[in-house]
């Protein structure tokens, strides 16, 4: 199965990932901004998405979503602690983000486990960095989206509405570090990492 694609979006660089899946379907997760770029990068490998996954429900994960969820008629998965942002942002949007959406999606709660012809997802929350933070964690290829709980090298901020950071650090050593060391981390923002290079080196968590 292919490696999921990085396309980076928005003013704050978010690293949107074209995953495939199977049967040339493709999960895409966090399309925070720049639908057309994305768009491009799945015409250009072949891929039809299947579904949309939100690591959380920041502006910069989900600016998208709800263009690219009503464009293809596909759900997009978000967990519900993080609708509280959902409404907020429906209020106000703020200027950083880049342009408000035009469409917000129907979310759908996340199921246990996301299961495509290829691929099984483990969906683990980790609240902290928002309430309804969650990992896809894909066991068999040794790969896990980790959206803004981690980076190479630091950890996600806890300062917003929401964010909590003695629950970010528990449950950064409770789901995260308790995988194995050869799991690649894809971040929201940044170069990939792995397990284990993060607790050799990340200062955070050493």
């Amino acid at each position: 199965m292919g490696e999921p694609l990085v396309v980076v979006v928005g003013v704050l660089e978010m690293n949107c990932y074209v995953w495939p899946v199977g049967d040339s379907g493709a999960l895409v997760v966090d399309p925070g901004a720049e639908v057309p770029k994305i768009a491009r990068a799945l015409k250009d490998n072949g891929l039809e998405p299947l579904a949309i996954a939100l690591t959380h429900g920041h502006p910069d994960h989900l600016g998208g979503a709800g263009e690219m969820a009503k464009r293809h008629g596909i759900p997009c998965y978000l967990h519900p602690d993080d609708l509280i942002w959902v409404a907020a942002l429906k209020e106000e949007w703020l200027e950083v983000y880049g342009p408000r959406p035009t469409e917000w999606p129907r979310f759908t709660p996340y199921p246990a486990l996301l299961t495509f012809p290829a691929v099984q997802l483990e969906v683990l929350p980790l609240p902290g960095h928002s309430p309804g933070g969650v990992v896809l964690y894909d066991a068999k290829y040794g790969i896990a989206a980790v959206g803004d709980a981690i980076f190479a090298g630091s950890v996600g901020r806890t300062d917003l509405p929401g964010g909590d950071p003695d629950a970010l650090f528990h449950n950064l050593e409770r789901v995260v570090m308790s995988l194995p060391d050869s799991t690649r981390l894809l971040p929201g923002h940044g170069p990939a990492t792995t397990v284990g290079e993060e607790k050799r080196s990340n200062p955070y968590l050493v």
